[in-house]
């Protein structure tokens, strides 16, 4: 769970404001709050992902690279 957790740290450090990285956080440390007993690394980091999008790509536009 401390790998997670840092490697989040990392992923988003340069990329959000101290703001967006402490909300960005606080949801990562919720999933692990709220994941059930049995769930395994690669449910928590899909979790992950999805969350680490919705701060990453909600504001960026995309465009196609012709």
């Amino acid at each position: 769970m401390r790998c997670v957790i840092n490697r989040q740290m990392q992923r988003v450090d340069g990329l959000l404001s101290e703001e967006k990285k402490t909300e960005y956080m606080k949801e990562i440390l919720n999933l692990f709050v709220c994941a059930e007993d049995e769930a395994s690394a690669p449910v928590i980091v899909g979790r992950i992902n999805k969350i680490y999008e919705k701060y990453i790509y909600r504001n960026q536009s995309h465009q196609c690279i012709d």
